[in-house]
């Protein structure tokens, strides 16, 4: 039921909820504000009653009016979470996005450089809105797959790094892409991001991956070219075509002067 009964009784008011566990997840609350509130309750609520939910939300105006939820039967893959120790010690928890992570997610974009955005977007992207940040985090996570890594404990983490791809059907590859904060590049992070980026693909079935990456993004073509695959990449109009299968390996096809 998205209300109580006028007159139901309230012993601890919602300033003092931290915490609510169902059996599909744990919302932490303290803090946030009435639509996150209502969002990470939705989260954890029994698929069968989510949309119900979600359309009382927004008869309150507690979430966007063209919020959407995953499709029908998406379970979140908790099972998903790896670890990755820098060399001074610190840990980053990667683990695959949740929809409540929209607000983290644009505090992420809003951290990156200039040029971090251009070489991600190939243009000069200036905002991240609510209707452009949704579909990055409403995935299905079997045609549309994410992970960030973050630093520091649930839910106070942040998102340090993101990786992502896209399935294309048609060729049974998808389109691979990341992105990390500046502070924490040149840490093997990005290696670390497609390396299970490719581990969840390989294990859904997928043939390979594809990419676009603009020439003077050498630090990106490095990843790839690096990655232990036979990577072919062909240039035009300054940018890069990258294109590895997950069968081949250890025979890269890179000419940086192409």
């Amino acid at each position: 039921m998205p209300l109580l009964s006028s007159g139901a009784g309230v012993v601890t008011t919602r300033g003092d909820v931290h915490y609510v566990v169902t059996e599909y997840g744990i919302a932490y609350l303290h803090g946030k504000n009435i639509r996150e509130r209502a969002m990470a309750l939705i989260n954890i609520a029994h698929p069968k009653f989510r949309t119900t939910l979600l359309e009382e939300a927004k008869r309150l105006n507690y979430a966007y009016p063209d919020q959407i939820l995953p499709k029908d039967g998406v379970v979140y893959p908790d099972y998903y979470f790896w670890q990755f120790k820098l060399s001074d010690g610190r840990e980053v928890h990667f683990r695959p996005i949740r929809m409540v992570d929209e607000e983290k997610l644009r505090r992420f974009f809003y951290s990156l450089r200039q040029e971090d955005v251009y070489y991600r977007f190939m243009g000069l992207v200036k905002t991240l809105s609510h209707s452009q940040a949704q579909p990055l985090v409403v995935l299905d996570y079997e045609e549309k797959f994410a992970i960030v890594g973050t630093i520091g404990e649930e839910p106070d983490d942040e998102i340090v790094a993101i990786g992502r791809w896209f399935l294309d059907r048609p060729t049974n590859r998808a389109e691979v892409a990341f992105t990390v904060l500046p502070d924490w590049q040149n840490k093997g992070i990005g290696r670390f991001l497609l390396q299970n980026l490719v581990s969840v693909a390989q294990r859904k079935g997928i043939r390979g991956f594809t990419a676009e990456v603009l020439a003077e993004n050498k630090k990106m073509l490095r990843v790839f070219t690096r990655s232990g695959f036979n990577t072919k990449t062909k240039l035009e109009y300054g940018v890069y075509s990258v294109e590895f299968d997950f069968d081949r390996a250890n025979a890269n096809e890179f000419n940086p002067d192409y």
